[in-house]
């Protein structure tokens, strides 16, 4: 037998101290590895993952292929374990992996001056399957996530604030991700009235609009200024002193002194409501978790009495 064919001190044949997945194969060598990875067993393919690497380029290009294992936990533990590796045909097979069917779509982004005149075009390509949805309170998209995490079997949340303005910026610094300010042909806000900068008044078109209707941002998110405002996992606090520093969410419901409630929640972006001011990337303000239902005045229906909507998150790593 060649030298990879031999069971190695970490092989589970020889006694070594990992312990041995429930239903693995005891085989040495690269042949009990790919006898791992043919298992029925998720995590016993994965317990194959860690062993494959041991095994030179044989064992690099098993787990190469499992990026295309038909267990989303497989892929990603074996996308986890060849990110530190800086072979070309890594770098390549990473550079294509899509775990979840993203759509591929060509976009262009644009950049505007204070007068709000595109100063810029740049073309990108982006990935996306997600949009904002309207009318729902706090709670109510909590669970939404929870019923879509059971569904699907994967991890869907509500964005940190963090997050949240790292996907918005998408890389630029300014108040806007366009640029130094915003206008009606470039999002959905109350343009008619009070200008950010020198742009020109615009429309205010009083309503919803159609995601995609206005450019994305570089990484190919829609309607992140305007539109509707959009929930964050935070509660919300008046400042970022003893904020988390890793981009998670803070969720310590402190007694807010001015709005007299701990179960505020952070909203982000601005809508087709809001003054150009209220869009920026920066720009946070809060609401209640739970909406007051009221009566309309016109039927018998009831609506919740908030332009407030969410996007998701889908955790892959």
């Amino acid at each position: 037998m060649s030298d990879n064919e031999n069971p190695k001190p970490y092989d589970a044949v020889l006694g070594d101290q990992n312990p041995v997945p429930e239903g693995a194969a005891v085989l040495g060598g690269i042949q009990g590895v790919k006898l791992r990875l043919n298992h029925q067993n998720p995590e016993v393919r994965i317990a194959g993952l860690y062993q494959a690497l041991n095994y030179g380029e044989p064992g690099l290009d098993l787990v190469l292929k499992a990026l295309e294992d038909e267990s989303p936990q497989v892929q990603i533990k074996a996308h986890s374990l060849l990110i530190p590796l800086s072979e070309q045909k890594v770098k390549q097979a990473l550079h294509e992996f899509n775990p979840y069917n993203l759509k591929l779509e060509a976009i262009e982004t644009v950049t505007v001056n204070l007068c709000g005149e595109i100063i810029q075009r740049q073309e990108h390509l982006a990935k996306y399957f997600n949009q904002p949805v309207e009318l729902v309170d706090w709670c109510s998209a909590a669970k939404f996530c929870a019923w879509l995490s059971k569904i699907i079997g994967k991890k869907y949340r509500l964005p940190s604030e963090a997050e949240w303005e790292y996907a918005c910026r998408a890389g630029t610094t300014t108040p806007f991700h366009y640029g130094e300010t915003i206008t009606s042909e470039l999002a959905n806000y109350f343009a008619h009235t009070i200008s950010y900068a020198d742009e020109p008044k615009g429309e205010s078109r009083g309503k919803t609009t159609p995601v995609g209707q206005f450019p994305p941002n570089a990484f190919g998110l829609y309607d992140m200024h305007g539109n509707v405002w959009e929930w964050c996992q935070d509660n919300w606090h008046e400042n970022y002193r003893r904020a988390p520093k890793d981009g998670s969410s803070w969720n310590t419901k402190a007694w807010n002194f001015i709005f007299g409630s701990p179960f505020r929640r952070v909203v982000r972006s601005g809508s087709w409501f809001s003054l150009a001011d209220w869009c920026r990337c920066t720009q946070r303000f809060s609401h209640d978790d739970e909406f007051e239902l009221i009566p309309s005045l016109t039927n018998d229906r009831y609506y919740i009495k908030s332009n407030i909507g969410f996007r998701v998150v889908c955790e892959i790593f």
